[in-house]
């Protein structure tokens, strides 16, 4: 579709008109020789002395004038082609899911009824890849965290880097403590600088967090529930899922209510995984509280078709006078290919 942004330019058109009609004829004084014969010498002298005593605008001088100017009203007036709306759907959620990698999730009792069973964190990392390669519509970030969390990957689309990056990491990898405070308060900075980076419509996007530990909290700098309180202000849900069983003693020992307390703070849902069937019955739930979601944008691409006017006017330019060059050297070499003429004496 065709449209001028500019549209009120083409009440310029009747310009060159009412100046022609309005404005007095330009003239000059200049020095002239009067001779009383000139209808006798004009008579003589014939086309060619007209031509060169009297010089006027031929038709095609005016078309090109008159052209030019509609081509430069036409650039001005801006026209734009605008081509069909594209749908583009952007993902409306923040999912960082965050992988406990202390000693304990080296434990093998993550197996389904009848099969050998795995680490926990091995098992995680299975269910964990499935549960990403199944969901449409969300941002995934990941981070480990032990001793001190770290980032792995920023929110991003790409599941295939999430899942490698999963995959690569290794029980005690950031130390085999289990410092889930300052995990959440690091999933905080994350968030708050994912907000500051994108537009100001990113604040109302939907933040999850997906806290997978197997035991307490080690000591953190900041303790979980006011690190959770912290999270609620930029509106992040924290679903907390403790792997492994509750009968552990000693350093093993689970503050079930704890984790709970976590999810009850920020609105999200605490879940207890003691093998590979019970994380993937996890997985599920999750997808039924926070379902997939989309922003759907739409977007109309545009091409500025300004130039073409504009090009279009000086190619009419240099044609317009090549042509009258070449007529006035074809008339030149006409003219002296014919006899002379002596202007008798009045």
């Amino acid at each position: 579709m065709l449209l001028f942004e500019n549209l009120w330019v083409f009440c310029l058109l009747p310009i060159p008109w009412l100046v022609r009609k309005l404005a007095p004829a330009y003239g000059s004084e200049r020095r002239s020789l009067k001779v009383p014969f000139f209808n006798a010498l004009l008579k003589q002298q014939g086309e060619l002395l007209n031509t060169q005593a009297v010089q006027r605008r031929r038709k095609i001088q005016t078309a090109l004038l008159l052209s030019v100017w509609c081509l430069l009203l036409l650039a001005l007036a801006k026209p734009v082609w605008l081509a069909d709306p594209l749908e583009i759907r952007e993902p409306a959620r923040d999912l960082l899911v965050a992988v406990d990698l202390s000693g304990s999730m080296a434990e093998q009792d993550f197996a389904p009824p009848g099969q050998a069973p795995v680490s926990r964190l091995r098992g995680a990392k299975q269910v964990l890849a499935d549960f990403v390669q199944a969901r449409d519509g969300d941002r995934f970030g990941l981070m480990v965290y032990g001793d001190a969390p770290y980032l792995q990957l920023p929110f991003s689309e790409d599941k295939s880097l999430f899942v490698q990056l999963l995959e690569e990491s290794r029980v005690r990898m950031a130390g085999p403590k289990t410092m889930l405070g300052d995990a959440i308060g690091f999933a905080y900075k994350h968030f708050q600088q994912d907000d500051f980076s994108r537009s100001e419509n990113s604040r109302s996007r939907n933040k999850v967090m997906l806290l997978l530990s197997d035991g307490n909290d080690s000591g953190s700098r900041v303790p979980p529930k006011e690190a959770a309180r912290l999270a609620v202000s930029l509106g992040i849900k924290i679903y907390p899922v403790l792997l492994g069983k509750l009968d552990a003693v000693a350093d093993q020992a689970v503050d079930e209510q704890q984790l709970k307390a976590l999810a009850d703070i920020t609105g999200g849902r605490y879940f207890h995984a003691q093998d590979r069937i019970a994380l993937a019955e996890v997985s599920k739930m999750l997808d039924r509280l926070e379902p997939s979601r989309f922003a759907v944008h739409y977007y109309q691409p545009s091409r500025n078709l300004f130039f073409w006017p504009v090009l279009l006017s000086l190619l009419l330019i240099y044609s317009v006078h090549f042509y009258l060059a070449a007529e006035a050297i074809r008339q030149k070499r006409v003219t002296l290919s014919e006899p002379s003429h002596e202007v008798g004496n009045a």
